[in-house]
């Protein structure tokens, strides 16, 4: 299985309503940006499945999973601050099928 943080190249400006998708399909993690591809990366099989919480904006503490900028370790995220998102998250969505480009498109274009 495979768990990451965001692996795209997109970035989102400040002051800016920007959308984002990221995806996995069985093979790849794959981002979108505006409705438009960003990246993929490598991703074969199922997602990690373990007993903490799922979030967005946030990781979860204690699972000793590395980022950029930090060792993973508790004792780094005694808060999750180095972890968070700051800013605004609006109308998050969880889909149990895989996204392609034309429905990225699709779900952008709602908004």
């Amino acid at each position: 299985g495979c768990w990451r943080w965001w692996g795209g190249s997109g970035v989102a400006g400040i002051g800016l309503w920007t959308h984002v998708i990221g995806g996995v399909d069985g093979t790849n993690e794959n981002h979108w940006v505006n409705g438009v591809f960003d990246a993929s990366d490598s991703c074969a099989g199922d997602l990690v499945k373990n007993n903490y919480p799922f979030k967005i904006g946030a990781r979860a503490r204690g699972t000793g999973m590395a980022h950029p900028g930090g060792d993973g370790s508790d004792a780094a995220y005694a808060d999750n601050a180095g972890s968070r998102f700051y800013g605004e998250i609006d109308e998050a969505m969880v889909f149990s099928i895989a996204i392609d480009d034309s429905m990225a498109a699709a779900i952008y274009n709602l908004f």
